[in-house]
């Protein structure tokens, strides 16, 4: 269930189906099959699902009868920065500890940047019953991840807590495997937005059959704890990034096309993984969406009940609204950026020995390189709807398939989007008669 208690489980995104508000599995389920994606004059399978997007409308027509709503923050009393990140701290603190007492056996997924490590120091150092996981040879993963997955490791070994690598790539893992479990949507109780591998099929549970069998069977009995959502909420987005910085000084980087990863630290961000231009600068109290939506990975896990995550308070999501943006000097700037003031924290409860080990690095790659046999069954998701559509005289989406099929013969590069789509359909053709 979410938003049974905004301070436990909350999300911040409203599905409202036929004028009742979706809060459990089978209510999202019950919404999903009542939309008709071939007769529907408003879904669209390429968008967002669960979430509304930065900068959009707080509320979008996902179909004829379903409305996704974003919460609406109206700020009347601004607070600083300075106490803003003392109240960060505090809160993380406070929901972590709900979810240790909620919870007294976790498992931590461990990429390496700030707010995974900050879940796994909060449990270092309050000797939470905790087991760990990192992975490699993920689908959508860069190959600057591998020297992340061993720093993961090493940050494993000087907190000593052993951490566990997976490797995606072979035995029960195969991707190929867990990619088309996902296209084919069999166990799914409704479509999922997701890059499929990073906790694809976690929601349920070991019973079903799944691509990652092995690792439910390994933490059984184990509640996940993640990051999900503390980017924002932890000051490190671009997003957040341009409502602090002085409105003329954004103008100025803006005009003179500097590149907002010109502003990063080495020491924690790795890579141009930030683009090459700045989001725009969205005020309060505007009736757009100012937060970047999270990853619906939170919501599937919270629905599920094997899965929590600190941001889940509509109070600290409300603190994060009030910022006053001109209460931020140019040095607490720079530090925000470097996230200097969490590793302050980290070393507060954990010591210093691994703080210099955590960085942020490209999680995603945009493009899956097939293989012979997986680029067969692809291509054949493709003309099968490519002829689905044509059948039904939709000339439009027709044609969009069949060019997606000349692309990926050309270049045998998967984008993520795609996949979604074919599993999105796909689901909708097994479970609507």
């Amino acid at each position: 269930m979410i938003n049974t208690d905004t301070e436990i489980d909350y999300w911040p995104w409203r599905w409202i189906h036929d004028g009742r508000e979706c809060n459990s599995r089978e209510d999202f389920r019950n919404a999903w099959l009542s939309i008709d994606p071939f007769a529907d004059s408003i879904f669209n399978p390429r968008v967002s699902k669960h979430t509304n997007q930065r900068g959009g409308e707080l509320k979008r027509k996902v179909s004829e009868n379903i409305v996704c709503v974003h919460d609406e923050f109206k700020v009347t009393d601004k607070i600083s920065l300075a106490d803003y990140q003392d109240y960060s701290i505090k809160k993380f603190d406070s929901q972590m500890e709900k979810i240790a007492n909620k919870h007294p056996k976790v498992v931590v997924a461990m990429s390496g940047g700030i707010d995974s490590s900050m879940v796994f120091s909060w449990c270092v150092k309050n000797k939470v019953d905790m087991k760990s996981f990192t992975w490699q040879n993920d689908a959508w993963k860069g190959e600057v991840n591998k020297i992340m997955e061993q720093k993961v490791l090493e940050i494993g070994r000087l907190a000593h807590v052993p951490i566990t690598l997976f490797d995606l790539g072979t035995g029960e893992f195969n991707m190929d495997k867990i990619l088309t479990e996902y296209c084919e949507a069999d166990i799914f109780e409704f479509p999922h937005m997701h890059f499929a591998t990073q906790g694809n099929g976690w929601i349920h549970g070991c019973a079903n059959p799944s691509g990652w069998g092995e690792l439910f069977a390994e933490y059984d009995g184990r509640h996940r704890v993640m990051g999900m959502g503390t980017d924002e909420l932890f000051l490190h987005r671009p997003d957040t990034y341009v409502r602090l910085i002085p409105k003329r000084i954004l103008e100025h980087v803006k005009r003179i096309h500097e590149p907002p990863m010109y502003m990063a630290n080495d020491n924690y961000r790795v890579g141009g993984m930030w683009g090459n231009s700045w989001p725009d600068k969205i005020e309060v109290n505007q009736q757009k969406q100012v937060m970047r939506s999270w990853d619906e990975m939170g919501l599937l896990g919270s629905l599920s009940g094997n899965e929590s995550w600190p941001a889940a308070t509509k109070e600290w999501v409300h603190a994060w609204h009030s910022i006053d943006p001109d209460s931020c000097s140019a040095e607490q700037y720079n530090d925000m950026i470097n996230v200097g003031w969490l590793k302050r924290a980290i070393v507060e409860w954990a010591g210093d020995s691994y703080v210099d080990l955590i960085h942020s690095v490209p999680c995603t790659e945009k493009y899956y390189a097939m293989n012979p046999d997986f680029r067969k069954y692809i291509l054949s998701q493709v003309d099968k709807f490519f002829h689905e559509y044509n059948k039904r005289g939709i000339t439009s989406e027709a044609f969009y398939w069949r060019g997606w099929k000349k692309t990926l013969q050309y270049f045998n590069k998967l984008p993520p989007s795609l996949l979604e789509q074919i599993h999105t359909l796909n689901w909708f053709l097994k479970n609507q008669k």
